[in-house]
């Protein structure tokens, strides 16, 4: 109920009118119906992602709706030119590296939608004058997110040892199960408008969606998140000083929901036993808590409490706990397990065939979405299994897109810092305190790219836009709030001036 209030209060204090209300409601609903579409795989023969690829071409009505009401296509800000840049860079990809997918949206779909959307949640933020209605959308989605962490993630017995007793009470979701228990094909004519089958199945939509997670996937998922969950749950609320008891309420369900989600998320990763995500993770926590809690006694409990788990984990990936090789099923003494060792191996036979696929192809890569596809080629081949990306996120970056993409991604990463820097350095509370959480975000998933990748294409990275999103939205909110202090100076110049 409170939050429903506060976007009450937020459109009745901007003053907006039925037509941008309208409009920010009919985007969003759009993006949101996208984006359950998109997360559906390509499956040429039975049907998926490539069925409701048309729906991106809502974005013309959609664009032209905005230039008719505010006078132009979206608000500027510097990532903007680097995305165009970026969908230019990858059209010419896609043209001329030597491996292609089937169409150029299949593979750019996702990336489109995450542009789209960082589109949106600048608008959102400028037409309300506000930053809560993202802060309230992410973290919807991250509760959405921690659910699945929970409940659908594919626990590894090789890597979990003790933990194994944390897992198995836990409810699984099985949604095979769920799926043979729906019953129901609807067919009408009108669902022939947006589907050419003119029908309707919900078993079959649920069984296609694929929800159950890899747990190094689930986690890079989480090392984006969970220091922006942790980031709300301890921030000041901005209303604190003589606040109205709505604006309060606001702030306090917020971060009693993102404290929640923080734990449950924290809980899914130390089970999940993703090496990397759990240092970038807690390694940033870690400077979180050392910026955020002023007094020092909860300080230092808290990094105490990082600093066990730590120490849990190195014990976990030494077999400290264990004296059996859950691999290869053997006794071992203290050390590392043959899974890691042979993981690790595996890592540096691949980041070596990632290089060279850069620098053979530093303009093109070898092609969008086509990792598994080149190394799987006599030239780049390993002795192992063809992963699907290069388990680093710029080497992966450099092997599909060359050296101009790992170029402009890097660009994308370093102005994004910028204008977080900006809003942490320049910003109000709530600024700063978004710029912290997003910086956050983007640091610990640095970490665990260092060693794994959720690639541009892939269901998960949509996160990855949002925080984008978020990054444009603080920094919009930034320039508007200082757009409005200077027009107060001028005015306030005038009248002296008139006055003398």
């Amino acid at each position: 109920m409170a939050l429903y209030q506060e976007i009450i209060m937020i459109m009745n204090s901007t003053k907006l009118t039925a037509t941008q209300v309208s409009l920010l409601i009919c985007e969003g609903l759009i993006l949101l119906f996208i984006s359950l579409a998109f997360w559906y795989p390509i499956d040429l023969y039975t049907g998926g992602r490539q069925d409701w690829l048309w729906t991106l071409w809502l974005a013309v009505p959609v664009f032209a709706m905005r230039l008719r009401v505010y006078g132009n296509l979206w608000t500027h800000t510097y990532l903007h030119d680097l995305l165009v840049i970026f969908i230019i860079l990858t059209a010419f990809s896609y043209a001329n590296a030597p491996f292609q997918r089937e169409s150029y949206l299949s593979v750019m779909g996702r990336p489109l939608l995450g542009i789209w959307s960082v589109i949106y949640f600048i608008e959102l933020t400028r037409v309300t004058r506000s930053l809560k209605p993202v802060i309230i959308l992410f973290t919807i989605m991250s509760a959405t997110i921690a659910f699945f962490a929970i409940g659908a993630s594919q626990w590894d017995d090789s890597k979990m040892g003790f933990l194994r007793v944390i897992a198995d009470p836990l409810p699984q979701l099985d949604a095979g199960a769920i799926a043979m228990n729906i019953d129901g094909r609807i067919c009408n004519p009108l669902i022939n408008v947006i589907h050419e089958t003119a029908c309707f199945n919900a078993g079959t939509l649920v069984e296609k969606a694929l929800l159950s997670f890899h747990v190094n996937e689930i986690a890079g998922a989480m090392a984006w998140l969970i220091p922006v969950m942790v980031t709300f749950a301890f921030m000041k609320s901005p209303a604190e000083n003589n606040p109205p008891e709505s604006k309060l309420h606001f702030w306090l369900i917020i971060k009693g929901i993102a404290g929640i989600i923080s734990i449950v998320m924290i809980v899914a990763l130390i089970l999940g036993q993703s090496r990397f995500a759990i240092v970038g993770v807690f390694a940033t926590l870690t400077l979180l808590i050392l910026i955020q809690t002023k007094k020092s006694k909860w300080k230092y409990r808290i990094v105490g409490i990082i600093a066990i788990l730590m120490v849990i984990q190195g014990g976990l990936l030494f077999n400290v706990f264990s004296s059996t090789d859950a691999a290869i099923e053997e006794p071992v003494s203290p050390g590392l397990s043959s899974r890691d060792a042979a993981s690790m191996a595996g890592r540096f036979a691949i980041w070596e065939q990632s290089i060279r696929m850069t620098f053979d192809y530093p303009s093109t890569g070898i092609g969008l979405y086509r990792f598994r596809t080149a190394i799987s080629w006599d030239k780049y081949s390993i002795p192992y299994t063809p992963p699907p990306h290069a388990h680093n996120e710029w080497l992966n970056i450099g092997a599909e897109m060359g050296l101009a993409g790992l170029l402009l991604y890097i660009s994308i990463q370093g102005v994004a810092g910028w204008m977080l820097w900006q809003g942490w350095s320049k910003g109000d509370t709530l600024i700063r305190t978004i710029a912290l959480a997003t910086f956050a975000g983007f640091l610990s998933h640095a970490a665990y790219g260092l060693g794994d990748v959720i690639a541009l294409w892939d269901r998960l990275h949509f996160i990855y836009w949002w925080l984008l999103g978020l990054t444009g939205a603080q920094y919009n909110l930034l320039t508007i709030q200082k757009s409005d202090l200077q027009d107060k100076l001028d005015v306030s110049d005038a009248t002296v001036t008139m006055i003398e």
